[in-house]
């Protein structure tokens, strides 16, 4: 201890102490400090520092570029997946109407075949008086919902007659000649009256 304060007064002002070269008033200012210093100076350290703050600066940016850069691709992702998905939405449409269509004309093909079996004259005007919403088909090739037989009876007009060959040669019990039941025997009938 301090041999002049050994006497516990307190209040006596102390002199300048020799071993210090200036009084000290208030606390002592530390380096970097604006009040201590009104223009401060750059050091090889404030230059470092400075380097690398600006560095880091590029870096936060750089790194806010590719995260705004990651913003809109995910933005363009999402678009690309709300377009994928009314792609996929338009492509399901687009076959089941497909599909329907070739239904629809595996039918009518089916039809025009049977109304062709029966010596239709126009069988697209045979098929517009079909209503087709009615004709199914089962998976055995059977037909609902039309008959070729009574279309043919209710619309004449568009069948061509089935012509008779008579064969030339009287019917039994009668002086008219014999209808032949097939081609090949009202052939053989007739050149049976030939020879």
């Amino acid at each position: 201890m301090d041999p002049k304060n050994q006497t516990g007064n307190a209040s006596e002002p102390q002199g300048p102490n020799p071993a210090d070269p200036e009084p000290k008033q208030g606390p002592e200012p530390q380096q970097g400090d604006p009040a201590a210093d009104p223009e401060p100076k750059q050091g090889p350290d404030d230059a470092q520092k400075l380097a690398r703050i600006e560095r880091e600066r590029d870096s936060w940016k750089t790194r806010y570029e590719d995260l705004q850069k990651q913003l809109e691709d995910a933005s363009k992702a999402d678009d690309k997946a709300a377009e994928i998905e009314r792609l996929k939405t338009e492509a399901a449409t687009t076959k089941s109407d497909l599909e329907k269509q070739l239904a629809d004309e595996r039918k009518a093909a089916r039809i025009d075949v049977m109304l062709a079996s029966k010596r239709c004259r126009d069988i697209d005007m045979a098929r517009s008086a079909i209503d087709m919403s009615k004709v199914t088909f089962a998976d055995d090739g059977t037909v609902s919902g039309f008959d070729v037989e009574e279309f043919a009876k209710s619309k004449p007009f568009l069948f061509e007659p089935v012509a008779k060959v008579s064969t030339g040669a009287p019917a039994s019990g009668g002086g008219k000649p014999a209808e032949a039941k097939t081609i090949s025997e009202g052939l053989a009938a007739y050149f049976k009256d030939k020879e």
